[in-house]
């Protein structure tokens, strides 16, 4: 498989690299790191393994940054147009495997355009975004949760060739601080891409999902556009050791032996990240030596 990533971020350019090193380690070389403006005199003149560090558009707020999230997909593309999945992560998203192919396989197998974890279902009440696609009757929005999100190039070749990244980043050119119309929720690019890529056609798979405490989650829903790669265990649905990704608490030290893909992992001096950092330094000792 082919990987492109986009990583957004806005600050701390130490863990922003160490992120880009596990994903260079376990995804792939072709990495995006795409700094909101407000950050970019810290990431001006700094080097990054050999990810690209561009400049994004100035956002300057705390949540739905999906402008930003549509630039840096729109450039991914013209870079890395033949990769079979893009990968949309935030800077404190840590890879620590690449055991998540086998789970993209079986995605593809099933026709899943975007793979992600806290799959849910919303009355769809965004006639704008209706109007960008130009789809009629669409009924329901779909979300996964925004920190990492695998689109595949049946969908975004689709955005692109059909000039729908442009078309939507000049509908919204006027809009600040994450405002879409009629859109009331955290992150629009939670749901931007899976609302899309269900209604032209391809599947939605979750990996896992977090069984919040405060009861911020959905059951399973019996929807043909909605996959599950799991069972239910307690406080977790799906492959939650492989994929303890979650909004909040952070990641449980515990869990560092398993892991495949984790958030949030915050600091540089958390010690999954110490851990793994040296894993991977052992690991390209052995490549090198192949």
């Amino acid at each position: 498989m082919k990987f492109a990533t986009l990583i957004l971020t806005h600050a701390n350019p130490e863990l922003t690299a160490d992120t880009v090193d596990a994903i260079q380690t376990w995804v792939g070389e072709h990495v995006l790191v795409l700094v909101d403006q407000i950050g970019w005199p810290q990431f001006q003149n700094v080097k990054i393994g050999s990810a690209r560090v561009e400049e994004g558009f100035l956002h300057a707020h705390n949540r739905s940054p999906y402008r930003n999230a549509v630039l840096g997909l729109k450039r991914l593309y013209e870079y890395w147009p033949d990769s079979d999945w893009f990968l949309y992560s935030e800077y404190d998203c840590l890879f620590t495997s690449s055991v998540f192919q086998e789970d993209l396989q079986q995605a593809t197998n099933r026709n899943a355009w975007v793979v992600g974890s806290d799959l849910r279902r919303f009355d769809f009440q965004l006639p704008l975004l209706q109007d960008i696609i130009n789809q009629k009757n669409i009924k329901y929005s779909y979300y996964f949760l925004g920190c990492c999100q695998f689109l595949h190039n049946k969908l975004v070749s689709k955005l692109y060739e059909t000039k729908f990244l442009d078309n939507f980043l000049e509908q919204t050119k006027n809009f600040e601080k994450g405002y879409f119309p009629h859109y009331d929720r955290w992150a629009f690019e939670e749901e931007l891409w899976a609302t899309i890529a269900a209604h032209l056609g391809g599947s939605l798979y979750e990996l896992s999902c977090w069984k919040s405490e405060n009861g911020d989650w959905q059951g399973k829903i019996n929807d043909p556009n909605m996959i599950y790669a799991g069972k239910e265990h307690g406080l977790w649905r799906g492959k939650f050791r492989l994929y303890p990704i979650r909004n909040s608490p952070k990641i449980d030290i515990d869990m560092k032996l398993e892991t495949s893909i984790a958030h949030p992992i915050k600091t540089i001096s958390d010690p999954i990240r110490l851990y793994q950092k040296n894993v991977r330094r052992q690991t390209k000792k052995r490549r090198f030596l192949l």
